[in-house]
């Protein structure tokens, strides 16, 4: 983890894809990262099912605090392959985003994978 650049989604999503692309299940992870957005730690958040996982936006916090997080990353796969984020997707970027930043905990991406692809909710303009 230390020669990830956590400042570039294809990197995170290269690293977490092999672990994370072909389960039959949606998993979530946070990544914790220093004021450097250097790797502190990452944790799974949740285990869902086929087509959903739920997210609690207090859970996400203990553990960045656990971490003394100043940053951090969501992930989270779409077993069916295509990782367009659904609205439910959205709705929670912006909920954890708001929530960083009145914690001062930024949330610098949330990177949904997908089969062979992925997207980053940052650079497609969500958070």
């Amino acid at each position: 983890t230390n020669d990830i650049d956590f400042g570039n989604p294809s990197h995170i999503a290269l690293y977490y894809s092999e672990k994370m692309r072909h389960l039959n299940h949606e998993e979530a992870r946070l990544v914790c990262l220093n004021g450097s957005n250097r790797f502190l730690g990452d944790t799974v958040l949740s285990f869902g099912s086929v087509n959903q996982t739920l997210l609690s936006t207090r859970e996400i916090f203990l553990k960045a605090l656990e971490y003394g997080a100043v940053y951090i990353v969501l992930l989270h796969n779409h077993p069916g392959g295509n990782p367009m984020p659904s609205r439910c997707d959205i709705e929670m970027t912006e909920k954890v985003a708001k929530a960083g930043a009145l914690m001062d905990i930024r949330l610098i991406d949330h990177i949904i994978i997908g089969d062979s692809s992925f997207v980053s909710m940052r650079e497609s303009g969500y958070i």
